[in-house]
């Protein structure tokens, strides 16, 4: 695992995840930083993410 990356991103959600896409598309080395265990959990969990106060994350 190298320790140098071209570009890092904070957020595994929709955006960062296809962000990361883009980016290691286009030849880039990217580091994908997200605090929880599961990427893209506000979209992807089953839960209301509205009820708890977490809102839409787009």
């Amino acid at each position: 695992m190298t320790s140098e990356f071209d570009v890092i991103v904070v957020g595994g959600g929709a955006a960062g995840i296809g962000a990361v896409r883009r980016l290691v598309d286009s030849g880039a080395s990217c580091l994908l930083l997200e605090a929880s265990q599961r990427l893209g959990c506000v979209s992807a969990c089953n839960f209301d993410p509205v009820r708890r106060g977490i809102g839409v994350q787009f």
